[in-house]
């Protein structure tokens, strides 16, 4: 898990430049939303960009139906936090880990997760630090938090 988080920190997004290619996969569907996009892709089960892409949508769908069954069900929210963040749709993730950080605040990887976002949203570097400062405290050897807070502290 670390080694994808950090290739997504790097700028190389997921392996094989897969972010990049998803994220050009789903400009295609600009507002048709991802139900429309499901039913397009599966149209295209020939191509494996169609079938990953297929597989987070149908993946979000299916946390989001569990999410309406039990709204504090932090496993659902937890998989799509990731799956979007994979997706390259930070803001969305964003609002994810902003309610899994107030449910969950005791663990690390929300907060470090959190912070990630921010960053990658070129938003509040006091925030990001402080949400990386946070799973510091909670997990020490936090590579990842350790490098960004260092980083963040000095800009």
């Amino acid at each position: 898990m670390y080694d994808s988080v950090r290739k997504f920190l790097q700028g190389g997004g997921l392996p094989g430049n897969l972010g990049e290619a998803l994220e050009k996969k789903m400009k295609q569907f600009g507002d048709k939303g991802d139900a429309r996009a499901i039913v397009i892709l599966k149209s295209e089960m020939d191509n494996p960009l169609s079938r990953i892409l297929l597989t987070y949508l149908e993946g979000i769908e299916k946390c989001d139906i569990e999410l309406e069954a039990d709204p504090h069900n932090l496993s659902s929210l937890g998989s799509k936090t990731l799956m979007l963040i994979d997706l390259g749709r930070y803001e969305e993730a964003l609002r994810c880990l902003n309610t899994l950080v107030e449910f969950d605040p005791k663990e690390g990887f929300w907060w470090n997760k959190k912070g990630l976002a921010l960053v990658l949203l070129n938003m509040s570097k006091e925030e990001a630090f402080l949400c990386f400062k946070k799973a510091l405290e909670i997990d020490p050897s936090d590579e990842i938090a350790s490098e960004f807070s260092l980083k963040l502290g000095k800009d």
